[in-house]
């Protein structure tokens, strides 16, 4: 996802096994994949700037169904 990318979200509580999600952590909105790993829920983010977050709950606001890029500058 770039800068001016508008990311298509379907309003949805819950995201599946390594879907890639909108999630609310601590009043900040974050987009990554999501997994269960034993106890905890894992984000993990697409850029290798970003470690990924472990999380025991998240609030899930949608799972990401597509992407428009922007080409225009």
């Amino acid at each position: 996802i770039l800068k001016g990318d508008i990311v298509v979200v379907s309003r949805q509580g819950v995201g599946g096994n390594g879907e890639m999600v909108v999630a609310l952590v601590e009043s900040s909105y974050m987009i990554g994949y999501l997994h269960k790993e034993y106890n905890l829920f894992k984000l993990r983010f697409n850029n290798p700037e970003y470690s990924p977050i472990y999380l025991e709950k998240v609030t899930i606001l949608g799972r990401v169904v597509g992407l428009i890029r922007n080409t225009i500058e």
